[in-house]
C-alpha cells in the first residue's frame, strides 16, 4: 500500500517504473556506440549477460549476446552497437538488456536487471494526408459508410456490431496523487496550494459534459459534425469536430478537439471514448503495438519500452484499493480488440501534425463510475467495455506525499487532433 505493491502483495507498475529508474547497470547510448556502466556498489558483472535484439515493427529480426567483460563496481566500458538492417516502412528499435546468467535466491535466470532501447528507425515520412473531401451538404447524419451505419452523425454500429462514438472525454478517474492537496506546489503549473487537482476537475464539470449538436454535413463517402461540448451551466467550452472519410483501407476519422478561452486549469486528459456493448462474443482483451508492456504516463516512462504486446481487460487496469484512472498505454500505432482470442475492431493511429502519436485505455467502467467508488466491490455491473483513446494525458506527480505534476508533463487545455483508422477485424473495410 506504499505505491510500490497492492495489499495483496501484487507489484504496481510504479514498482517497474522505479527499478527502472533505479536500475544497477546504466546504459548510454551516443551515435553508435553503447556505454555500460556497472553502478552496484560492491558486486561486479559476472552474473549478468548482455542480450540484444532487433525489432521491426514490433517483430524480432535478430539478436545476439554482447561480449563485455566483467566491470567491477563503478567501472565503465564503451563498445560498439550491434549493427542492425533498417527497415525501409517500418520502425526499427534495439534494445540491449543485462540479465542473470543463472537463477539467484531473489530471481530466476533470465531476470532483466537493466534495458535500454535505441530507436534506429529511418526520418519518419510527411504525414499521411486525409482524403480532400468537397462539396459537402447539409445531412441527418443517418447514414452509412461502407460497414459503418450513423445516426444523427454518430457511429453506431459497425459492420452489424454494435459501436458507438467518439464522445468527448476530458476526465480521469482521480488517482490519490490527484486527490492530494498539499501546499507543497513550488514548480507546479496550475494548482493551489490546499486544493487537489481533482477538486479543481469537479468544480469545472469536467465530470459531467454536455453535448450540443451544431452541424452535421455529409459528402460522397465522408461525413463531419461539429458539436460544442460543455460543462452544465459554464462558459466554457469545446468545440468537437469529427470527419468520417471512405478510403480503400477502411474508414477514416480525424477529429479535431479546440478549446474555448476561460479555462484556468490543468486538464486530466484530451481524449475520446467509445463504447461497445456486450455481444455474443464481448471484447475481453486488445493486442497493439506500441509503448508497454504496462501502464505508462507523461512522467512515468521510463519502463516503457515499444513493442507489440497482448493483455486482457483485466491485466491492462489494475486494482487498486480505491478505483482510479489506470490502464493508459502511450503511443500506439495499432490497436486490436480482442474476444475469446478472436480480433473483433483494428485501429490504426496516424501522427498528427507534430508527429505524436494517441494513447489508449480499455476497461470496463466509465471514468465517471470509477471516480464514484470508494472501494472494487462497489463498482456496477456494466454490459459494455468504453476504449478511450487519448490525444494526451496529464502527469501523475506525487502530491499526496511530495511535489505536483512539473509543468513540462502538465496538460493545458490545447487543440489537439486524433486520427483513427477503423476496420472491422473480418477484413470488412471499404469494399463492405
Amino acid at each position: 500500500m506504499d505505491g510500490m505493491i497492492l495489499s495483496d502483495d501484487t507489484p504496481t507498475p510504479g514498482l517497474s517504473e522505479y527499478k527502472a529508474v533505479v536500475q544497477p547497470i546504466r546504459f548510454t547510448v551516443d551515435g553508435d556506440a553503447l556505454a555500460i556502466e556497472n553502478a552496484r556498489h560492491s558486486a561486479d558483472t559476472s552474473d549478468l549477460r548482455f542480450l540484444w535484439r532487433a525489432e521491426q515493427d514490433g517483430q524480432v529480426v535478430a539478436s545476439g549476446v554482447l561480449s563485455v567483460d566483467p566491470l567491477a563496481a563503478g567501472d565503465r566500458a564503451v563498445l560498439p552497437l550491434p549493427a542492425v538492417q533498417v527497415a525501409r516502412n517500418a520502425e526499427t528499435w534495439l534494445t540491449v538488456e543485462a540479465v542473470l546468467s543463472s537463477p539467484t535466491s531473489w530471481a530466476k535466470e533470465g531476470h532483466v536487471v537493466a534495458s535500454v532501447q535505441v530507436d534506429r528507425s529511418r526520418p519518419h515520412p510527411p504525414v499521411e494526408p486525409m482524403r480532400r473531401v468537397s462539396e459537402w451538404r447539409p445531412s441527418t447524419g443517418t447514414l452509412s459508410l461502407g460497414p459503418a451505419d450513423f445516426e444523427r452523425g454518430a457511429l453506431v454500429r459497425l459492420a452489424g456490431r454494435d459501436l458507438s462514438g467518439p464522445a468527448l472525454e476530458l476526465f480521469r478517474a482521480p488517482t490519490d496523487n490527484d486527490e492530494g492537496g498539499s501546499d507543497d506546489v513550488d514548480g507546479s503549473d496550475a494548482s493551489i496550494p490546499g486544493v487537489s487537482n481533482a477538486e479543481l476537475w469537479r468544480r469545472q464539470g469536467l465530470d459531467r459534459l454536455t453535448t450540443r449538436i451544431q452541424s452535421v454535413e455529409a459528402a460522397d463517402g465522408a461525413l463531419r459534425t461539429i458539436a460544442r461540448v460543455a460543462p452544465a451551466d459554464s462558459a466554457r467550452w469545446v468545440t468537437l469536430e469529427t470527419v468520417w472519410t471512405l478510403t480503400d483501407d477502411g474508414l477514416d476519422l480525424r477529429i479535431e478537439i479546440e478549446p474555448s478561452r476561460g479555462w484556468d486549469t490543468v486538464w486530466p486528459r484530451i481524449g475520446v471514448s467509445f463504447e461497445l456493448p456486450d455481444a455474443a462474443t464481448p471484447v475481453d482483451g486488445a493486442d497493439w503495438f506500441g509503448f508497454g508492456p504496462l501502464e505508462s504516463y507523461p512522467d512515468s516512462m521510463a519502463a516503457a519500452r515499444v513493442g507489440r504486446f497482448s493483455a486482457t481487460v483485466d491485466e491492462l487496469n489494475v486494482p487498486y484499493a480505491r478505483p482510479q484512472e489506470t490502464g493508459h498505454r502511450s503511443a500506439f500505432r495499432q490497436l486490436t480488440l480482442t474476444g475469446a482470442g478472436d480480433p473483433i475492431l483494428n485501429l490504426t493511429a496516424i501522427p498528427d501534425a507534430a508527429g505524436r502519436l494517441p494513447g489508449f485505455t480499455l476497461g470496463r467502467h466509465t471514468p465517471q463510475q470509477l471516480a464514484a467508488a470508494r472501494h472494487p466491490h462497489e463498482l456496477p455491473a456494466t454490459t459494455s467495455v468504453r476504449l478511450i483513446v487519448d490525444a494526451a494525458q496529464h502527469g501523475l506527480g506525487s502530491r499526496a506525499c511530495g511535489p505536483d505534476v512539473w509543468p513540462a508533463y502538465s496538460l493545458r487545455p490545447e487543440a489537439r487532433t486524433i486520427r483513427l483508422r477503423l476496420r472491422d477485424a473480418r477484413g470488412l473495410g471499404a469494399s463492405a
